[in-house]
């Protein structure tokens, strides 16, 4: 009986000796499988050290193993350069409980024998590199995997709906118990289409929710706020519905979802109307809210000052209007604000200067009225403030310029500002880009803003500065861009300038600048785009450097220089320029030569090229005393046209103005109308709704000839 008994053992000893044996060979065998076709020929080995190292697989890259019996319980290879398939040899890692190939560049399909892995809770597939990507539907053997508490197929090409087995076709409404221990749902960066199921909400321990960047549709189901551990809900960039109270119920559900931390429902055009005021009673640990490009239209609620620990607040390109709400400035915790394109109006909130953490406030784009708070000044931590193109009005508070680590940018440009820089600006020591562009700002540029070292952009521009250019401008080695165009500024242009290596772009258009080019501009090898037009710049033309090539600087305006390169056709230097009326159309054929080529710039300079054909023609420039108020040069010239054309045209420029036969009067009209017409369609105010460059010189082009006959007639008969 011991006999028998000792007999059994060791056959069973044997037995399971030999299992081992063979779970070891399928590992392994599965192993090599995987490399062999996880890698395109053609392409370096990444799993090169997948050999018969002494360790066995246990040891090899990305492999980990667990037990007595070794076997492999993980296999994590992200961002390893695998590029191949996918081989269904996966399946035979029966043990396999975490499988991370995220970050590589699989094509073709996944193979169904995944669904074989009834250990595995973490599948971790994408994204994939966009070159290959998964595609085609997911196995339905993944429904098989119950135990699965993470998957991640974001960014594939998974085109196919949830369906009956899981992912593929119609989503289930017993999904919830299919996966009972799900953390993390990602399957973001997908084609899934169709709604949102109410199944979801049988997730109870979800945690992670991300379906963004689909094609989902339909409402928002409110069954998820019975997802009681929901931290992270991404819905962004999918089709989703909102628009009446029944389509905003899912807002107020979510106020179950007591750890909520990241709500996104951005990009879902189709979100419309007004947010419910139940927002309010969202998580206080939600850190992160975004309805950016929306169909929201009516105002912020008040209540989200309840959401005090908010960080991140994105409502920009929207519709949404009325004011910012008093109440947010409770939110002391938040760190980012973006308001920009929207039609978000009145006063700036003084409260928000209760911010203090805050290092972004972007609200460019909208129709913001009144003084900018001086409570601002107390956002001591801001690094990017951006104000542009509102309706602000009123002196820039003293406080914006104590805002010492403001480094990324200072844009308040396009409002209604008006008074002086202070000398407080040189505290201003970290920040890159300073545009206060479009204003009415005067009065000197003061010398300390030569202690903002490390600017690279500096626009002052469309002001109302006078005065000398301040020689400290030449401290600021590391300046790459300066547009002091369309102010009243006067003296010469200091030989300093050649001090700035990296300066690339220069523009003192429109001023009263006097004296001579500097010879030290040709030496400046970095200068790419320089336009001193329309100023009183004397003397010779410099014609080294950036002054060979017309198609990058502009002198247009300037009558009395002379030099330069033939293509600028202006008289040798030793020749009295004449003002008159050839002068005057020689002019134009500089400007039309400028358009052959490459602009200055694109919208920035065919406003240049608008205003000087507007002054040019109509005698009167952007800054004389006439021009106060709403009325300027571009609607001088837009009020007259095309009716009134003859009572605002410089009378100097008429050919034959003595006689008024009505062949002559075509003839000028057909010439005049057109120029004017472009020169108010090249400076409106908006710069996406300026004529484009190309379109501009097309224009010009198709008058060229008939300009250059009365040019050629006006030579020959004087």
């Amino acid at each position: 009986m011991a006999m028998r008994s000792l007999s059994l053992l060791l056959l069973l000893m044997l037995a399971a000796s030999v299992s081992i044996s063979a779970a070891h060979a399928d590992d392994e065998a599965a192993l090599l499988a995987f490399k062999v076709a996880a890698i395109s020929s053609g392409y370096d080995n990444p799993l090169a050290s997948w050999n018969g190292s002494a360790g066995g697989y246990c040891s090899w890259e990305g492999v980990r193993c667990r037990g007595r019996h070794r076997r492999v319980v993980a296999l994590t290879l992200p961002s390893h350069g695998l590029n191949g398939v996918l081989s269904p040899a996966i399946g035979n890692l029966s043990s396999l409980r975490t499988l991370n190939l995220s970050f590589n560049g699989f094509s073709g399909e996944i193979p169904a024998t995944i669904g074989r892995l009834h250990r595995l809770h973490t599948l971790d597939l994408g994204p994939q590199q966009l070159l290959w990507q998964l595609e085609g539907t997911i196995p339905s053997s993944l429904g098989d995997i119950s135990g699965i508490q993470y998957l991640a197929l974001a960014f594939n090409n998974l085109s196919r709906e949830l369906q009956a087995n899981m992912l593929h076709g119609v989503i289930p409404i017993d999904i919830g118990s299919r996966f009972p221990r799900m953390r993390t749902l990602n399957l973001l960066g997908n084609r899934f289409t169709g709604p949102i199921p109410d199944s979801f909400s049988n997730l109870t321990t979800l945690q992670v929710l991300d379906l963004a960047e689909n094609r989902m549709s339909g409402y928002v189901p409110r069954t998820l706020g019975r997802l009681r551990a929901l931290q992270h809900l991404l819905l962004y960039k999918n089709k989703l519905e909102a628009g009446d109270r029944v389509g905003w119920e899912f807002i107020t559900s979510l106020s179950n979802c007591s750890q909520l931390q990241f709500l996104s429902l951005s990009r879902n055009a189709a979100l419309t109307g007004q947010l419910p005021n139940s927002i309010g009673n969202l998580s206080k640990t939600l850190q992160i809210l975004r309805f950016e490009n929306t169909g929201i239209s009516v105002s912020i609620p008040s209540s989200i000052g309840n959401l005090v620990g908010l960080q991140f607040l994105g409502a920009s390109n929207n519709s949404i209007s009325g004011v910012i709400p008093g109440s947010i400035g409770k939110l002391e915790n938040l760190v980012q604000i973006g308001l920009f394109n929207t039609h978000l109006s009145g006063p700036i909130p003084p409260s928000i200067g209760n911010l203090s953490k805050l290092i972004l406030l972007d609200a460019h784009h909208a129709k913001l009225e009144g003084p900018i708070p001086a409570s601002l000044g107390k956002l001591g931590n801001l690094v990017d403030l951006d104000l542009s193109w509102n309706h602000l009005n009123g002196w820039v508070p003293i406080e914006i310029f104590n805002l010492t680590l403001l480094s990324s940018f200072l844009d308040l440009s396009y409002n209604a500002l008006s008074g002086s820089i202070p000398s407080q600006v040189g505290s201003l020591r970290n920040l890159n880009n300073m545009v206060l562009s479009g204003n009415r700002l005067s009065g000197e540029i003061p010398d300390s803003i030569g202690e903002c070292t490390v600017l690279q952009q500096l626009q002052l521009d469309n002001n109302l500065f006078k005065a000398s250019i301040p020689q400290s401008l030449w401290d600021i080695k590391g300046l790459n861009t300066l547009n002091l165009s369309m102010n009243k500024l006067s003296g010469t242009i200091p030989d300093g300038i050649v001090s700035v290596k990296n300066l690339q772009q220069l523009y003192l258009a429109h001023n009263n600048l006097s004296g001579p080019i500097p010879a030290v501009l040709e030496n400046m090898t970095s200068l790419s785009e320089l336009d001193l037009s329309f100023n009183n710049l004397q003397g010779e033309v410099p014609k080294e450097g950036i002054f060979r090539n017309m198609t990058k600087f502009s002198i247009t305006g300037n009558s009395e220089l002379c030099g330069g390169i033939p293509q600028l056709h202006l008289d040798q230097c030793k020749n009295t320029v004449k003002k008159n009326r050839t002068r005057r159309l020689k002019y134009l054929a500089v400007a039309l030569a400028y358009g052959e080529g490459s602009s200055v710039s694109t919208l920035g300079d065919v406003y240049s090229l608008g205003i000087l054909l507007l002054e040019m023609f109509t005698g009167r420039s952007p800054t004389d005393d006439m021009f106060r108020g709403p009325l300027d040069l571009h609607k001088f010239a837009e009020d007259a046209y095309p009716d009134r054309i003859w009572e605002i045209v410089d009378s100097t420029i008429w050919l034959h103005a003595d006689t008024y036969d009505n062949t002559t009067r075509s003839k000028t009209e057909n010439c005049l109308v057109p120029i004017i017409a472009l020169g108010i369609s090249c400076s409106k105010k908006q710069p996406k709704e300026r004529t484009l460059i190309e379109s501009a010189a097309a224009e010009m082009h198709a008058i060229r000839d008939s300009y250059l006959i009365f040019v050629r007639s006006v030579a020959a008969s004087e």
